[in-house]
């Protein structure tokens, strides 16, 4: 699965937003409460949460000021087929358009984003796609352990330029 754009409507600090990512690692970087939170928030509330649900953190994440709620879109490729794939929070609707299939149904939408993962849950998928700032500054200092893993999942492999000097470039 690759994300080509997100796009955002009254989520949190944005009130009108979209994010175009290539392909391979994308960095965000920015100064503090510049958003780069909110992206990946942004990105896991696409995937994961239920447009039709009212819970806590989908009422906390409507852009202060605004009454109705807010709108997600993806665009990408999965499987070899393109993507689209909207939760608009405030009319309690997803969109998945993907090849073929054309659907409204929220258990069909989170199957395929299931399948397309190749994880179940919100918290695997949290666990792989983003680092936060504080690992960062540990592989900049020498932390081992997650200098390596990152340096795994850059590279491919154990060999090669190491991870703090990944870091750095």
């Amino acid at each position: 699965m690759m994300v080509k754009s997100l796009t955002m409507r009254n989520f949190r600090r944005f009130r009108d937003g979209s994010l175009e990512l290539g392909e391979g690692i994308n960095v965000v970087k920015g100064p503090n409460e510049s958003g780069k939170s909110t992206l990946v928030q942004a990105m896991l509330a696409a995937l994961f949460w239920k447009a039709d649900a009212g819970r806590k953190e989908v009422r906390e994440s409507v852009t202060w000021g605004e009454s109705e709620g807010f709108v997600l879109e993806l665009a990408g490729e999965a499987d070899g087929r393109d993507f689209r794939l909207v939760k608009d929070f405030a009319e309690k609707k997803a969109h998945l358009v993907w090849g073929d299939l054309d659907t409204h149904d929220h258990a069909r939408i989170e199957e395929a984003v299931r399948e397309w993962l190749g994880v179940g849950s919100e918290a695997s998928y949290r666990s792989t796609v983003a680092i936060r700032q504080d690992e960062v500054a540990a592989i900049a200092a020498g932390g081992d352990e997650l200098g390596r893993c990152l340096h795994a999942a850059m590279t491919g492999s154990d060999g090669g330029e190491a991870a703090p000097e990944a870091v750095k470039s």
